[in-house]
């Protein structure tokens, strides 16, 4: 039996790690709108693999909506669980958190053939009834869209809000 969500601290996205950078070796990107505080960093690290991850961190910098963002560092505690299709249990991990003066949104940003994974489903699930329990606990609002590569591509010239409003009524 679940038991109930309990709310033990409140926590904004901006003030995550009180400001304070991670180590990295990976390339970094000196982004402007980073939840990391600008005298204690060298930048957001990049994404290793993903060249569309990057154009899309180098878009919220340039998003007057956004008043800040991260990717989710493995350092993060943010996992949420969810069963595969043979039921076992997973801990998905979206790509970014930001924050906007409407909420925080809980990006996942993938290329062709995401959707077509077979745990895709059971990862958006999970994912959409933990940012409306979140909601519920915190009183803020937490939504979460997924961008699809093609999509970006189709409609990143627009502003933060209609991205978002254009990826969920283009599926």
């Amino acid at each position: 039996m679940e038991e109930p969500y309990e709310l033990l601290e409140r926590w904004n996205v901006s003030q995550w790690n009180d400001g304070k950078a991670f180590h990295t070796s990976e390339p970094v990107y000196p982004a402007r709108k980073t939840v990391f505080a600008e005298g204690e960093r060298e930048g957001l690290p990049y994404p290793r693999s993903s060249e569309f991850e990057k154009q899309f961190i180098r878009y919220l910098d340039t998003q007057a909506e956004v008043l800040a963002y991260t990717r989710v560092l493995p350092r993060m505690p943010l996992r949420i669980p969810y069963h595969d299709p043979q039921a076992y249990l997973r801990h998905y991990t979206p790509d970014l958190i930001v924050e906007t003066a409407e909420g925080h949104f809980l990006l996942e940003t993938k290329g062709e053939g995401w959707d077509k994974q077979e745990d895709t489903p059971a990862k958006v699930e999970a994912a959409t009834e933990w940012a409306q329990k979140v909601s519920l606990v915190t009183g803020q609002n937490w939504t979460f869209v997924k961008i699809l590569q093609r999509d970006f591509e189709r409609f990143g010239r627009l502003r933060f809000s209609q991205l978002l409003l254009a990826s969920r009524e283009h599926r």
